[in-house]
């Protein structure tokens, strides 16, 4: 079996659910600060789901935001 590209893969997901909800990594950003009280840089955000660094908290925090949720299925 081929090891899966995670990184890669939940920067495609990411990438992909913006586009489905006709946003932007920077409205999104926007939501992320007000929702944290910080002031985080667009790049930053994008840096991370670059680099695959982002936490799981971060990634559930941008589901949730864009209202999703995340579920954890067994395989079959």
């Amino acid at each position: 079996m081929l090891q899966m590209d995670y990184k890669k893969v939940t920067k495609a997901d990411i990438k992909n659910i913006l586009v489905l909800n006709d946003t932007t990594i920077t409205a999104l950003n926007n939501e992320i600060n007000k929702l944290e009280s910080k002031s985080l840089s667009v790049a930053n955000l994008q840096a991370k789901i670059s680099r695959g660094t982002i936490s799981h908290a971060e990634v559930l925090q941008i589901a949730d935001i864009l209202g999703y949720k995340l579920e954890w299925i067994k395989k079959s």
